[in-house]
């Protein structure tokens, strides 16, 4: 596994935590969003700290942006 790989991967994780707390803690869902997944202050897709490989880009930015098209696309 090379290091882009191993930082979607990360990512994802991230993504997934996210989604578990709000539950729990609402609060997590922008915290990791703004801290870890995205640049709030950036547009379009330099707002994201990661951008896989095109194929797999519109998967993970609607797992970042924590739309429904992350479970279709994944």
């Amino acid at each position: 596994m090379d290091g882009q790989q191993r930082l979607t991967v990360l990512m994802l994780a991230l993504c997934a935590i996210r989604d578990h707390l709000m539950a729990e803690d609402p609060a997590a869902l922008e915290r990791i969003k703004e801290l870890h997944l995205i640049n709030k202050f950036q547009q379009g897709e330099l707002r994201y700290r990661l951008l896989p490989t095109q194929a797999d880009r519109t998967a993970f930015k609607a797992c970042a942006d924590s739309t429904s098209a992350a479970a279709a696309g994944l």
